[in-house]
């Protein structure tokens, strides 16, 4: 059996640091120099020349960039200002016509309940409560949530988000008040309809392509027992552990007298025309599953 090698350590970087602290580079240069002897004068004086005009033309070019920076600040901040009007005007028009909207959707229920009988009017006022295209009104309750502070990472000193409100947590939020009861929920303002998406974009949460931010106020009508029922879900009971990990706000009220808008108007997706049934005729009646006019109709459609 032969021995085993011997280790080769290399030297130690400090020791070598400082037993030698020049670097080699500068002992040749030094050496070279004495090997040449002194530069002539006309040498020396053209490097003086070459280092001094060198050193203007960078503090030139330094001062023309940085002049150029504080000309163009006022520019950026007057773009900046004139965005941030267009985008409140803009905002403010919205509104505005969406209120408009709002009004004239509550016309049209009143014009058309004026010709509709008593109970169509109750049958079709009651399905637009429940596809969120009218304004409903009750007891509820409303569950504020808001983020937590923002911890500090003590290796990196990045502030760490895991204290925010997250839109998964809007998604159970939401869903087990429906599980619980609730005939109608608004998300900040938005109302809810089985069209509605809860997204994330980013950090930002959108309610319906509309940006929401902390505190999340979820509003919701519902049963007298809403409250006491929601409270028993898996979603409040992670919300309260969130309360207590990463100090988030979470809170649970019961309010009277809630007044919910409705949703704006959903796009109308498809449409089908449906022809009344025709009585079946004793011919038609001896075929077994003989299509009837309805049915060819929606088949072609």
């Amino acid at each position: 059996m032969s021995p085993p090698a011997p280790h080769n350590f290399g030297p130690d970087f400090l020791t070598s640091l400082f037993r030698f602290p020049l670097d080699p580079g500068y002992a040749d240069a030094a050496a070279a120099r004495d090997e040449r002897g002194p530069r002539r004068p006309g040498v020396r004086l053209a490097l003086r020349v070459t280092a001094v005009l060198t050193t203007l033309a960078i503090g030139v070019l330094l001062a023309v960039a940085y002049r150029k920076t504080i000309e163009d600040q006022p520019e950026r901040a007057r773009a900046r200002a004139a965005l941030v009007d267009s985008i409140q005007r803009l905002r403010a028009q919205t509104d505005e016509q969406q209120a408009q909207a709002a009004r004239l959707r509550e016309q049209v229920s009143r014009l058309r309940d004026a010709q509709l009988s008593g109970s169509a009017a109750s049958e079709l006022r009651a399905l637009e409560m429940t596809a969120g295209l009218t304004r409903v009104q009750g007891d509820g309750v409303r569950i504020e949530l808001s983020d937590g502070p923002d911890a500090v990472d003590p290796v990196t000193g990045n502030r760490r988000s895991g204290n925010r409100v997250r839109v998964d947590d809007l998604h159970i939020l939401v869903n087990d008040l429906w599980t619980v009861g609730a005939v109608a929920i608004e998300v900040n303002g938005q109302r809810l309809t089985a069209m509605s998406t809860i997204r994330a974009s980013g950090e930002a949460i959108q309610v319906d392509a509309k940006p929401v931010g902390s505190p999340y106020v979820i509003t919701s009508i519902g049963p007298s027992d809403l409250a006491d029922d929601f409270a028993r879900t898996t979603s409040a009971g992670l919300m309260r552990t969130l309360v207590k990990l990463h100090g988030m706000g979470f809170r649970v009220r019961e309010v009277d007298d809630l007044v919910l808008s409705a949703a704006p108007d959903q796009a109308l997706r498809e449409a089908r025309r449906l022809l009344p049934r025709p009585t079946a005729s004793p011919q038609a009646s001896r075929r077994p599953n003989a299509p009837t006019p309805a049915t060819e109709a929606s088949g072609d459609g």
